[in-house]
């Protein structure tokens, strides 16, 4: 017979908390089902024109036919992409505001100044979607005609010819650093605040030569504005393929590439987090976006885990922290 004087018996702690999960996952379940139900922001950290803008815009494009709600791309560019990133790591994590980052704005700027976020804590990896090579391009007057000629002019005149960069950190201003420990040349380099400017000025000649990735560049070499020298990737690029690559032209140890990643604020509900991954997969699959992708020398890498996504970004910290701290001291 019940003790009607006892105290009421409490559910083990264990049992509050699992149940709690349970509700917890059954609600996160149910709002991934209804999501997206408005359009989605999605903020590329650099100016338009540049490879983080045309991924963007491809996946952005894809995004919204499949979903059908609209992907607005939210061009903030600046401080090698920290601008961008802090507005999205100080959303709600909600899925709305999202991220098209790459290994300047989530590699180097780590290794190149104080940021006003964690980097670990206030963002979330989704999809490493693609990775680009580099290639090496410099002005229709610029008198050599070869990478060789290149690097022979380079040593002779040591801090006189000039490369254009998306800023300071940037992978392709870390593209020419490592160019010059391999090629024991000194290059003058001038930063500006994204793809776009850096190859306009490359284009008016008020600087010789330009590191950039491939689908930045690539309309200007294919309107034969820009001349290029050499990929810097291990093979050379469908989009160029008279073009050799940096080891082709005598040139090893100095392949650079630009991976582009979707990423969302900080504690993103997980079933968000593995439907986004998962749209990333199918979109990278389409033969279309395959094509285009295959055009401008990227390869699909959306197969990569979230897990793995976050730890191969750990990986590229450590590989470039002492090229990004040799920077930081000139």
């Amino acid at each position: 017979m019940t003790n009607p004087m006892a105290p009421p018996q409490r559910k083990p702690a264990l049992s509050r908390l699992l149940f709690g999960a349970a509700i917890f996952a059954a609600v996160g379940a149910a709002y991934a089902q209804d999501y997206p139900s408005r359009p989605i922001r999605l903020i590329v950290p650099w100016t338009p024109g540049g490879g983080a803008d045309i991924v963007a815009r491809i996946v952005g494009a894809k995004l919204a036919a499949a979903w059908g709600q609209p992907v607005l791309i939210d061009n903030k560019p600046g401080a090698t992409g920290a601008i961008g990133t802090d507005a999205v790591a100080k959303a709600a994590p909600d899925g709305y505001t999202l991220l098209m980052s790459n290994n300047s704005t989530y590699v180097m700027a780590v290794g190149m100044m104080k940021l006003p976020y964690d980097p670990d804590k206030d963002l979330t990896p989704i999809s490493r979607i693609t990775e680009v090579t580099h290639v090496l391009t410099v002005t229709n007057g610029f008198p050599a005609t070869t990478l060789a000629g290149l690097i022979a002019q380079a040593k002779a005149k040591p801090g006189e010819i000039s490369f254009a960069s998306s800023g300071s950190g940037s992978t392709t201003h870390v593209a020419g650093e490592l160019f010059m420990n391999v090629t024991g040349t000194n290059l003058l380099h001038v930063p500006y605040k994204g793809a776009s400017p850096a190859l306009a000025d490359t284009v008016a000649g008020n600087v010789q030569m330009s590191f950039d990735t491939v689908p930045a560049a690539l309309p200007f070499v294919q309107a034969g504005k820009l001349r290029a020298l050499a990929v810097m990737g291990s093979k050379r690029v469908p989009a160029l393929p008279n073009v050799p690559t940096m080891a082709e032209a005598g040139v090893s140890g100095s392949e650079s590439i630009t991976w582009y990643g979707l990423y969302g604020p900080g504690k993103l509900p997980e079933p968000i987090l593995r439907k986004l991954h998962a749209e990333m997969i199918k979109i990278a699959q389409m033969p279309e976006v395959k094509a285009r992708l295959d055009g401008l020398g990227g390869s699909d890498t959306t197969q990569m885990s979230p897990e793995d996504f976050a730890a191969s970004v750990r990986a590229d910290i450590a590989r470039y922290m002492p090229i990004l701290k040799n920077i930081k001291k000139d």
